[in-house]
């Protein structure tokens, strides 16, 4: 199929012959190649044999981004194989660069394969004016770790053609160029309600772990006098035992000593489990 642009024709290979005057909007391989050579569209990393039809395949680079929601942060990774976890989201760099010109635009879609494996399909684009990398967020929603080897094709590319160039370019975040991805932490939600959360848990939790969730919530109230309880517990056993050391020790006496540094430790383990439970609860608004 060949497209000639100033005479905005086109060949209909069902009928065999020429349509004047239907203009070229998404660009096919035959438009593609051309200036994917001379280093416009995709300016670096270009692969003939990635490209068919109206579609380039996208590869997966050596960068990615991983994130961490309690740091609200993003690290940057260098490896020859990115794993996602299960509920984990990771934002790949591919290894082809594009040049959009303000004539032109770039959509993008996950390849199929992706979608079996369990990882959200992604739908986004390159506006005109974009130059440089693209990262693409996946996240995995199955309960298995997948690994993605660089190399791997998992983006369909379709450039369009534009009937006017556009008044203003693309003024964004490139990533690459300042080597960071930020985290978007201003969209976190800090406090939520703990018991709507719980329901939620229980789409693609388990309905134990889900209930339990549900429960600290409800008796979150009573923690911090479990916590004074547990303490006093602690205090009392570590005294009991100084004063069974203070005396002379028979097999019964030398029994109690051991039991009360064992009620100590299992006291002081106890609090901390507490506290640490009382952290978590605090931080939503439905905690009790």
């Amino acid at each position: 199929m060949e497209y000639w642009r100033d005479e905005q024709v086109t060949r209909d290979e069902s009928e065999s012959t020429i349509k004047k005057g239907v203009p070229s909007m998404i660009m096919t391989d035959g438009e593609v190649r051309p200036l994917c050579h001379k280093h416009q569209l995709i300016r670096d990393g270009f692969r003939d044999e990635n490209l068919r039809g109206c579609t380039y395949e996208f590869t997966v680079g050596r960068i990615a981004y991983r994130y961490d929601y309690q740091q609200r942060s993003s690290r940057q990774e260098q490896n020859d194989q990115h794993i996602i976890y299960p509920f984990e989201t990771l934002t790949v760099v591919t290894y082809e660069q594009v040049d959009i010109d303000w004539n032109h635009y770039l959509f993008l879609h996950s390849k199929g394969f992706l979608f079996s494996l369990g990882v959200v399909p992604v739908c986004t684009a390159a506006d005109p004016g974009f130059s440089g990398h693209l990262g693409i967020t996946l996240t995995n929603l199955s309960a298995r770790p997948i690994v993605l080897p660089v190399g791997t094709r998992f983006l369909k590319g379709v450039f369009c053609t534009l009937d006017q160039t556009v008044k203003q370019g693309y003024i964004g975040q490139h990533g690459d160029a300042t080597m960071d991805w930020p985290y978007p932490s201003q969209f976190q939600a800090d406090k939520f309600n703990l018991v709507e959360y719980s329901k939620h848990l229980q789409r693609f939790l388990p309905a134990p772990f889900a209930a339990a969730v549900l429960v600290t919530g409800s008796v979150s109230r009573y923690l911090k006098w479990t916590m004074s309880i547990l303490l006093f517990v602690a205090s009392g056993n570590v005294a009991s035992y100084f004063l069974t050391l203070a005396k002379p020790q028979g097999g019964t006496a030398a029994l109690l000593s051991l039991l009360n540094i064992l009620g100590a430790i299992a006291s002081i383990v106890g609090l901390g489990i507490t506290i640490f439970t009382l952290t978590i609860t605090q931080k939503s608004a439905g905690g009790g």
